[in-house]
């Protein structure tokens, strides 16, 4: 589910709000990047990048003066129906005051916040010097969003696999408590993040996606040795 939280102060704005925030004077050692044009430029390669998938939901959030902006993209799949909870996410940042590095994170399970906490499955950043930022910053992006595209086609084709699969009464007991305690974990990073407390968020994020990991290996290995049953 992507997430993109305001509580220090930013405010939900249109795309085409950015326009009107100018941009701080380039030096020797720093190149400033507009924050439309990054925007545009990420979300114009996730256009032509992902084919199968439409966009079904973007948010963007400006800081109380400009000078810093966060957004978020949802894809939804076109082979799968409008209410399916898996979809590829692309969250951006950026910053006109050297706060942070402008960044993109692509995955199924991404997190912006303007307490800086930043999460995806696939995260790239990018210094803001040199003549070419732009450029370099989006030949990563497009890797990212390449690795990320072929990971969530698989973990499609997992979930879709496990769905017509049935357990044994322990077996449940047991892979439901792993997932509570996924989700306990991800409650946390929400809860850390609301309160500005962004090394918390980041640490409990990293501990939920570990444990959905373990979950995901232990319910293959499950099926492998026969705990499972159709």
């Amino acid at each position: 589910m992507p997430e993109l939280l305001t509580h220090c102060g930013s405010e939900l704005c249109k795309l085409e709000q950015p326009l009107s925030i100018p941009e701080p004077e380039q030096t020797e050692t720093y190149t400033p990047l507009n924050h439309y044009d990054f925007a545009i430029n990420v979300k114009t390669v996730a256009s032509n990048m992902l084919r199968d998938f439409t966009f079904a939901k973007e948010a963007y959030a400006l800081s109380s003066n400009g000078s810093k902006m966060f957004g978020v993209l949802s894809c939804s799949s076109k082979s799968t129906s409008d209410d399916d909870p898996l979809r590829l996410s692309i969250d951006i940042r950026n910053s006109h005051c050297k706060t942070f590095r402008s960044a993109v994170a692509v995955g199924t399970s991404v997190i912006v916040c303007d307490n800086l906490m930043f999460r995806g499955d696939s995260t790239v950043m990018r210094k803001h010097t040199g003549e070419h930022m732009l450029e370099e910053l989006m030949e990563q992006v497009v890797t990212a969003i390449y690795e990320s595209e072929h990971q969530y086609s698989q973990l499609c084709f997992d979930a879709a696999r496990m769905i017509k699969i049935a357990l044994d009464q322990r077996a449940s007991y047991e892979y439901l408590g792993m997932l509570r305690l996924t989700i306990t974990f991800l409650i946390i990073a929400i809860i850390a993040a609301i309160f500005g407390f962004g090394g918390i968020a980041g640490a409990a994020a990293g501990i939920a996606e570990i444990l959905l990991y373990v979950f995901i290996v232990l319910f293959l290995l499950s099926l492998i040795f026969g705990r499972g049953r159709v």
